[in-house]
C-alpha cells in the first residue's frame, strides 16, 4: 500500500482571532480587531500596520498615508496616524483594502462585518465616523471583570452622531482622565481600554447619574444598533433602488421636495440629488428622515 499524501490545512500568517459580537449591536470595529491581533503577537498596533499591512496596499495609497503623518519617529514615541485612518471602520476603499488584507493574513471571511461596507450603496462616508477615540468607561470595566475578559471597542462608539452609551445612560468620553489628552481613533500604540498616550486604564466602576434630554440620542443609538446588527445579514443587503422608492414615498407624504427639505433642515437641491440618484445622503440625513417620518 502506497503512502497516502498527507494534506496539511493552510496556516494563517496572523492569529485567527474570532471577531467579537458579529451579528449583534455589540460587534467590534475593525480597528479594534487589528489591535487585538497585534497584541496577540506582542506587537504595537502601529508596528503591525506599518511592517505587514501597509506594504500590501497599493503603492499610491501607501505613499499618501506615509506623507500624511503615518511614519514613526523616535521608536514609536509619536502617538498618531494620519487622522483619516478612522475610515478603516467605514465604507471607503481604505476599509475594503484593510478587510481584504486582514482576511488574507488571518484566513477569516467575516471581517467586513466589522465595518459599514455593507451600506456603501445607500449612504456616503461623509461625517459617518468620528476621527477621535471615544469610549464608555463603564463598559470597559464590565469587560474587564467578565468571564472571557476580552477588551475591545464596539463599532457603535465610532459613529460621529452617537454621543451616548444607552446601556449606562452616560455620554461617551473623549478625554483621558489622567493625562487630559484627546486621542485619534487609531494610533501607533492604540490598545482598547487604555490611553494611547499615557497608557492608563480607561475603565471605571459605574456611577449612576441622570442625563437629561436624550430622546434624539436614544433614537440614534437604537437606529445604529439595528444597522450594525444587520451588517452580517448578507441576504438582506440594502439597495439604492429600494431606498429611492422609500424616499419618493416620503416626498409624497411631505407634499414636495421643498417641504421635505424644510422639515429635515437640508437644502432642497441636496434632497433633489438623492431623488435623482446623483448623490447619496449622509448618515445624519437618513437619521433625520427616519426620526421625522416614523
Amino acid at each position: 500500500m502506497e503512502d497516502e499524501e498527507i494534506k496539511i490545512p493552510k496556516r494563517s500568517y496572523l492569529n485567527n482571532l474570532q471577531p467579537i459580537g458579529v451579528g449583534t449591536e455589540k460587534v467590534e470595529s475593525l480597528t479594534s480587531y487589528i489591535a487585538r491581533v497585534a497584541e496577540s503577537h506582542s506587537l504595537y498596533t502601529g508596528k503591525l500596520v506599518a511592517l505587514l499591512l501597509l506594504p500590501h496596499m497599493n503603492k499610491e495609497k501607501q505613499l499618501s498615508q506615509f506623507s500624511g503623518g503615518f511614519q514613526f519617529k523616535n521608536s514609536f514615541n509619536n502617538t498618531s496616524y494620519d487622522s483619516n485612518f478612522y475610515n478603516i471602520n467605514g465604507l471607503t476603499i481604505t476599509a475594503e483594502e484593510y478587510v481584504t488584507i486582514m482576511q488574507d493574513f488571518t484566513l477569516r471571511c467575516d471581517l467586513s462585518f466589522l465595518t459599514m461596507l455593507k451600506y456603501s450603496e445607500v449612504i456616503v462616508n461623509y461625517k459617518l465616523l468620528s476621527s477621535k477615540f471615544r469610549w464608555c468607561p463603564y463598559c470597559y470595566e464590565e469587560m474587564a471583570v467578565s468571564k472571557n475578559k476580552e477588551i475591545y471597542n464596539p463599532l457603535l462608539w465610532h459613529f460621529n452622531d452617537l454621543n451616548i452609551c444607552k446601556v449606562h445612560d452616560n455620554y461617551l468620553e473623549d478625554t483621558c482622565p489622567y493625562c487630559f489628552n484627546k486621542m485619534f481613533a487609531f494610533t501607533n500604540k492604540f490598545k482598547p481600554g487604555f490611553c494611547s498616550i499615557c497608557g492608563n486604564w480607561l475603565g471605571r466602576e459605574h456611577v449612576a447619574r441622570c442625563v437629561d434630554d436624550l430622546g434624539w440620542q436614544y433614537f440614534i443609538s437604537e437606529s445604529l444598533s439595528e444597522f450594525v446588527r444587520q451588517s452580517s445579514n448578507v441576504e438582506n443587503l440594502p439597495k439604492q433602488d429600494i431606498f429611492i422608492n422609500n424616499l419618493k414615498k416620503i416626498v409624497k407624504q411631505a407634499g414636495s421636495i421643498n417641504l421635505l427639505a424644510n422639515y429635515i433642515e437640508i437644502p432642497k437641491n441636496t434632497v433633489g440629488t438623492w431623488v435623482n440618484k446623483n448623490n447619496f445622503p449622509s448618515f445624519n440625513s437618513i437619521l433625520k428622515l427616519c426620526y421625522i417620518w416614523t
